[in-house]
């Protein structure tokens, strides 16, 4: 708790820190290195839920998972703002279900990562996949394996791709 509180309080002062990255934290500005690590590191299935979808690595990663054989998963709201990065994940193989804002609004952003039941590896932070996200704004998120926090939100996630409808490419 020591390591967030002193990043904050820094950014408060107008001081430079270095951001702690041990014990599983995920910071922006800079975090595109670390979710790209954790969808590289995925052999046989990913679920991503985010707000937004607008970095190319992001997307890149996405799809080299799905070309060397993980079933990819990606579930948002569907946006305009959104639909060409998605139809273009679509077509190029990975699987795309898209909710309406009547249904619910996705604003959650994580990653599971050969999740299930008993276990995986999750993001939860607050970094969308875009630029301002990633690269300028102060964002937190954090990686765990906790099997009790990994099965809460991994069968949400699930649920949550079930009930949208599949975009084709």
């Amino acid at each position: 708790m020591a390591a967030i509180e002193a990043t904050f309080a820094s950014d408060v002062a107008g001081t430079p820190h270095a951001p702690v990255t041990h014990g599983g934290l995920v910071w922006s500005p800079g975090s595109l290195a670390a979710l790209t690590t954790l969808i590289t590191s995925a052999r046989h299935s990913l679920v991503v839920e985010n707000e937004e979808m607008d970095n190319s690595g992001i997307e890149e990663a996405l799809v080299a998972a799905m070309q060397r054989g993980v079933a990819v998963t990606v579930v948002m709201t569907r946006s305009n703002d959104y639909l060409s990065a998605l139809t273009t994940l679509a077509a190029r193989g990975v699987r795309v279900d898209l909710l309406t804002s009547s249904q619910v609004y996705v604003h959650a952003k994580a990653i599971c990562a050969d999740c299930a039941a008993t276990g995986g590896t999750l993001f939860v932070g607050s970094e969308n996949f875009s630029a301002s996200s990633l690269d300028l704004n102060r964002e937190l998120g954090v990686i765990t394996r906790s099997p009790v926090v990994v099965r809460a939100v991994w069968s949400t996630m699930v649920a949550d791709a079930s009930a949208g409808t599949r975009l084709t490419g």
